[in-house]
């Protein structure tokens, strides 16, 4: 991870934990258990640079273009805790499946990873950007409109790798990302209808994260429910483990709830 990261994660915390241990008292009074599903539909958008290729900065590597990879479905699954323990953030895990893998007969040559792939090469691409979110949040108002705000830190696992009938490369990166977070829901009363948005971003001038969501949701007075979204999230990272990213992966989403 880069210094500058290091830097912001300890500023961050400090500034979003002092802001929200004032407005504490505001919080959900009740004990809660959030659950769910997704399915994502994620189109992919942007290149990836080997930064030590051959001892140098490499090129641009187009998913679309050079490495077909396009779209693809994933799944999210999250659990949430949420308490009436005034200055204890309440908690959230998410897990989110980015796994893609294309076969492409590429147009022309570029390096990865200290391999050079050639014009009219056949190479099959799989690219692994699956994380998981540990989010301490605090509720900040709790009525027909509920605000949380807080801290994520995100945990990547990942690798992008290319192969070709007599070369292969593989980069992985393995960098937590610390992100801030807010969420706001709407609730339509005595409906069971919501509407909300949630970000987690975060930005230094050099590197760029933002992962936002919006959507709809109808659930039961039983708590179980459904909801309907699109979610989008854009990486412009300089420097991860001597990979420079410029991404964009977006799509619709459906999935299912459950409140205790």
């Amino acid at each position: 991870m880069k210094p500058v990261f290091k830097t912001l994660s300890t500023t961050l915390a400090a500034t979003v934990l002092s802001a929200t241990f004032s407005h504490a008292v505001f919080a959900d009074r009740i004990l809660g258990v959030f659950a769910g599903a997704s399915q994502w539909n994620q189109n992919y958008d942007g290149f990836i640079r080997d930064l030590d290729t051959g001892g140098s900065q490499g090129e641009e590597i187009d998913f679309n273009n050079d490495l077909g990879l396009k779209d693809d479905d994933g799944n999210m699954i999250y659990v949430a805790l949420e308490h009436p323990i005034p200055f204890l953030p309440n908690v959230k895990l998410q897990r989110t499946k980015l796994e893609i893998e294309e076969t492409n007969t590429i147009s022309r040559q570029f390096e990865y990873g200290d391999q050079t792939f050639n014009a009219s090469d056949t190479v099959t691409t799989e690219a692994d950007l699956s994380h998981d979110d540990l989010t301490m949040y605090f509720q900040v108002l709790d009525n027909w409109v509920s605000l949380d705000i807080g801290l994520t830190v995100r945990f990547f696992d990942g690798f992008v790798s290319i192969k070709s009938s007599t070369d292969s490369a593989r980069e992985d990166f393995d960098s937590p990302v610390p992100l801030l977070y807010g969420k706001a829901r709407f609730d339509l009363p005595l409906s069971g209808l919501s509407a909300s948005l949630a970000a987690n971003a975060l930005g230094d001038g050099d590197n760029m994260f933002v992962d936002f969501e919006a959507a709809v949701q109808y659930e039961h007075k039983l708590g179980a429910g459904v909801e309907l979204g699109f979610r989008r999230m854009d990486l412009d990272l300089d420097d991860i483990d001597d990979i420079e990213v410029d991404l964009t992966i977006d799509g619709a989403y459906f999935g299912v709830f459950y409140h205790l």
